[in-house]
């Protein structure tokens, strides 16, 4: 649940970019007058559409993916290499959650703020810390249903009707 309304969240952003990036345009060649701190604006909703959906399109197996060593592979060994890929994903997002939660309390305590607008910049670290966050947890829950769906096979196969 959660992570579909961060990806609704993720999604009304990338509206919002759209429709500040064309009045910009509009407001910059009409009356000269562009939109004051558009662009960090934009980079807001950028950084919101895209870490706040990083988890949903993972769930969804949205990700491009480069699978033509897993296309060759079978039984075991693709499963073993699935694995290893997905433990190695969640050590990389892992420590990327890790160190944006250090820089998280950093931007905070330091009082640091955007370059135009002067908005707190751990505002911005908030929202990429969420994102990572429950990516990790969405790749924490794959490996345990993968896991999961494995032991409740072997059980089934172990009774017998």
């Amino acid at each position: 649940m959660l992570e579909m309304n961060l990806a609704i969240i993720g999604g009304a952003a990338i509206i919002l970019m759209m429709l500040l990036i064309v009045t910009d345009v509009l407001l910059r060649n009409i009356i000269n007058s562009p939109i004051r701190g558009g662009k960090e604006l934009v980079e807001l909703l950028m950084i919101i559409f895209i870490f706040f959906g990083i988890s949903f399109t993972q769930k969804s197996k949205g990700h491009i993916g480069i699978d033509f060593v897993q296309n060759v592979l079978r039984g075991l060994t693709k499963k073993i290499t699935v694995v290893i890929n997905l433990i190695l994903s969640i050590l990389a997002s892992g420590l990327l959650t890790y160190f944006l939660y250090h820089q998280l309390i950093d931007d905070y305590n330091r009082g640091v703020a955007t370059i135009y607008l002067q908005w707190p910049q751990w505002i911005l670290t908030l929202f990429i810390f969420i994102g990572m966050l429950t990516l990790t947890i969405r790749l924490i829950l794959e490996i345990q249903e993968m896991f999961q769906s494995k032991k409740d096979k072997s059980e089934e196969g172990g009774h017998s009707d």
